[in-house]
């Protein structure tokens, strides 16, 4: 898989942007994309790049690999941040690994049966956040060989990055003043995304040495 380029983004509604993470090879980066958090990615060690920067590195990372990752979004995300006056469009191979899962799990009936058995991917969600989280990344992971871990709470990783910056606001930009619980959901919300991440490869492999086809058919090439 060394020429897979593996992304998740972590952005709220409005589009803010707080974080991504990528993995190509043997290379796994995390990334800040919100200059605000930037005294996060100092404490962290992690790189702070405007949103543009970092995507136009892995535009030109993925010039000789796929891109691939849970759904469109990542795609339709580059495409807004780039904006429809980018000079330089380039057409980008791009695997939905959200179809490419589907495939799998409905290939086999004793599969699909396993997975509809499956209990809500959050305990107490009400019926419609369980049909919308059906599909999500942390419910179909479970068909895979990874550990979710147990601080991962899907639809709180945006509020755990804006305790963050409510507390950095507040102490002037000082990572050090803020309170324990800010500091904890700041790197709850990073290990979310990191294992967004971690787990793409490991569905990507499993899924491709089964039936190489569905990998191939959840990929084609999009216009950026």
């Amino acid at each position: 898989m060394e020429n897979i380029l593996f992304l998740d983004f972590e952005t709220d509604t409005h589009g803010t942007f707080f974080c991504a993470t990528y993995q190509i090879s043997n290379v796994f980066e995390q990334v800040i994309l919100n200059e605000q958090l930037r005294p996060l990615a100092e404490e962290k060690e992690l790189r702070c790049l405007a949103p543009d920067v970092f995507i136009r590195e892995m535009l030109a990372l993925s010039e000789s690999s796929t891109l691939a990752a849970y759904s469109e979004a990542e795609i339709n995300i580059i495409r807004e941040t780039l904006g429809v006056g980018n000079q330089n469009r380039i057409d980008v191979n791009y695997c939905n690994m959200n179809t490419a899962v589907k495939k799998h799990i409905n290939a086999i009936p004793s599969r699909r049966q396993q997975f509809n058995a499956l209990p809500p991917v959050v305990l107490g969600a009400n019926a419609f956040q369980q049909r919308r989280m059906r599909r999500s990344l942390a419910s179909v992971a479970r068909m895979f060989p990874v550990r979710i871990p147990a601080c991962y709470h899907q639809g709180q990783t945006a509020q755990r990055f804006k305790a963050a910056l409510r507390g950095l606001e507040v102490n002037g930009g000082n990572y050090s003043r803020l309170t324990p619980t800010q500091k904890s959901k700041a790197t709850k919300a990073l290990n979310h995304n990191k294992f967004d991440v971690e787990v793409l490869p490991v569905m990507f492999e499993k899924i491709y040495m089964e039936n190489p086809m569905h990998i191939e058919q959840s990929t084609g090439m999009f216009p950026i």
